[in-house]
């Protein structure tokens, strides 16, 4: 049967019927002030090494430009996109600063996001708890979970967090379900990537089937044990006519590993 899954997963990899799974992004914008942008991304360019951003952002205002939450937004997402995280960072704390506009929630769920890659995770659990709590959306809760379900040390943290979504009812969306599976397919648990499912679907979340799949196949195939089971999966579905399914190239790489 490894033989097999494996023929499978090289056949959809080699003729590139694959696509990326997605994951939770940071909010961009459609109307990017170029003069804004240019000024910010061209900083580390300027310099032999990086220096701070938020002093371009002080001199954009004191020449009478104006900001805006669009703008501001799209230049962090920017920076996050050239992997200037420190960078994005220090936008969105320049925001608060100088009061520019008031935070979302996906403000917040974005500061989350860069707090725990520039400074760790105890920094962002401070600010997380520091979140007024009418602005602890499923965004943001899921971005917090996000951080618990890298690890197995953090498996506790990570149910911890599902469950307090779960009482505020903000599992209506796919992602902090994801999140779980993925966890526990690191865990090799897969009975519990099972029931993570059956609670999506219990709760009738709108998903696609195709990503929730690449997701689920990526988590059994991280469970040397179970192969059988993630070929039934995968066979079941590639046979469905009426649904076209793609195979993720990373889920692919994780098949190939058990042939």
């Amino acid at each position: 049967m490894m033989q097999s899954l494996g023929r499978h997963s090289k056949r959809f990899l080699l003729f590139g019927k694959t696509q990326p799974i997605q994951f939770l992004r940071t909010v961009t914008s459609a109307n990017l002030n170029d003069t804004l942008h240019s000024r910010v991304m061209a900083v580390e360019k300027r310099f032999l090494r990086r220096v701070k951003v938020t002093p371009v952002l002080d001199e954009w205002l004191k020449q009478g430009n104006e900001t805006n939450p669009t703008d501001l937004r799209a230049v962090i997402n920017a920076l996050c996109q050239s992997q200037r995280f420190d960078h994005a960072l220090q936008v969105s704390e320049w925001i608060t600063k100088r009061g520019v506009f008031e935070l979302s929630t996906e403000d917040f769920a974005s500061r989350l996001y860069l707090i725990e890659i520039n400074s760790g995770l105890s920094e962002a659990e401070k600010l997380f708890k520091s979140i007024p709590e009418n602005m602890k959306n499923d965004s943001v809760y899921t971005t917090l979970l996000s951080f618990y379900t890298k690890s197995k040390k953090t498996r506790h943290k990570a149910e911890a967090t599902y469950e307090k979504m779960k009482e505020k009812d903000l599992l209506f969306i796919p992602n902090p379900y994801y999140e779980m599976i993925s966890l526990y397919g690191l865990l090799g648990e897969t009975n519990m990537v099972d029931e993570v499912l059956r609670q999506m679907e219990e709760n009738e979340v709108v998903h696609d089937k195709t990503l929730t799949e690449n997701n689920v196949l990526k988590a059994y195939a991280s469970v040397p044990a179970d192969v059988e089971a993630m070929e039934k999966l995968f066979l079941k579905r590639i046979e469905d006519e009426t649904l076209p399914f793609v195979l993720a190239w990373q889920t692919g790489i994780s098949m190939q590993r058990l042939t």
